[in-house]
């Protein structure tokens, strides 16, 4: 696995910084009940040439992670390939606040996996905050120097696992109407993953704690009166949707190919909303499209998988898992997909939302 370099376009060079969030809540996964929750998050925050004179890049995978994926850390490092074009407290941009944009990640991945979708946005003049939930990590390390592995207990979600395969293979080629669509994908949850509900309502608490943190730690760098945007990946899409229906914090929110768990039926979809999907996973959204109140888009990526939307694309080239649309085409549309939405429903700009490759994504909306 290569850890490839890029770099980011913005006008903003991007600042770096770790933090941990104690929640002072009792852990509520049964393997771990008597500990108190702390969530591991990263900062990506604009800073300027001058601000990163100095400061070290920041290493992309840690030695734990590595040692997770599998991968040999100091050779990696010798050869200059786990370096990112983030810089280690970097002095922030003077005299400018931004908007914040929060970031989790999907269920069993790890918590900078759109590393570089982040750091992109954040050079376009955002703090970007993601967070690390633990036990539903890989190899979460915490700035204190902790670290904590993932649970494989409570990774296990889906009863049975073969029936449970066999009908999401079935829900992939499901037709009819948006509605007749969703009352499929909600049998399919609640029969085989009804689970995972309870963990996306666990991660919006973590999220809404990260939030209230980020607003009063940073408030220098943070111009909250702008409005929080919502964003991530899988599980961390589903938890982007959930809140945005569910809290007042936030002003719009992207799902990046994650199925809606959740019981969220009862609760109005009001503010701007983004599924960004390939076409495998599109019918576990269709939920977001029955009687939205608020603008809801649709982005179809086409010869995609779901792992593709994650940093994955840039150095695990199995097709079958990432799917064939080249990582160039692939980070350059979800990057200004996002910055479009951002930027339109957040600093308020007169954008339109349209793919940069209309070839290879197909957008609609929708309310």
């Amino acid at each position: 696995m290569k850890v490839e370099y890029l770099e980011f376009t913005g006008r903003y060079k991007v600042g770096v910084t770790e933090f941990i969030v104690d929640t002072g809540r009792e852990e509520t996964l049964k393997l771990h009940e008597g500990g108190v929750r702390k969530l591991s998050c990263r900062m990506y925050y604009p800073s300027t040439a001058e601000g990163i004179e100095g400061k070290e890049r920041s290493e992309y995978m840690s030695r734990q992670l590595c040692k997770a994926y599998k991968i040999d850390y100091d050779k990696k490092m010798a050869e200059g390939e786990n370096r990112i074009d983030c810089y280690v407290d970097a002095v922030p941009a003077p005299d400018e606040k931004f908007p914040l944009i929060i970031f989790s990640h999907g269920y069993g991945s790890f918590r900078d996996s759109n590393t570089y979708m982040c750091g992109e946005i954040c050079s376009q003049g955002y703090v970007v905050v993601v967070i690390g939930h633990p036990y539903e990590t890989m190899a979460l390390n915490y700035a204190d120097g902790t670290c904590v592995d993932i649970d494989k207990k409570a990774m296990e979600t889906a009863k049975p696992i073969i029936p449970a395969l066999i009908s999401s293979l079935k829900l992939v080629s499901a037709k009819g109407t948006d509605e007749e669509i969703y009352d499929k994908f909600k049998d399919f949850e609640h029969k085989y993953y009804s689970g995972l509900g309870k963990r996306v309502d666990a991660w919006c608490i973590d999220t809404d704690d990260v939030c209230d943190y980020v607003k009063a730690t940073y408030s220098d760098r943070i111009d909250s009166d702008a409005g929080v945007g919502l964003t991530g990946h899988s599980m961390g899409g589903a938890v982007a949707h959930m809140l945005l229906r569910k809290s007042d914090k936030y002003s719009c929110a992207i799902n990046i190919d994650g199925g809606l768990f959740g019981e969220y039926r009862d609760l109005p979809l009001r503010k701007p909303f983004m599924n960004i999907n390939c076409n495998m996973n599109k019918t576990t959204t269709t939920g977001a499209y029955l009687d939205p109140k608020g603008p809801v888009y649709s982005a179809i990526f086409k010869d995609m998988r779901h792992l593709g939307f994650t940093d994955l694309m840039f150095f695990f080239p199995v097709k079958s898992q990432v799917g064939k649309l080249p990582s160039d085409i692939m980070h350059r549309n979800l990057c200004e997909l996002h910055l479009q939405f951002f930027d339109k429903y957040i600093k308020g700009k007169d954008v339109e939302i349209k793919a940069d490759d209309p070839d290879s994504v197909n957008i609609t909306k929708k309310g």
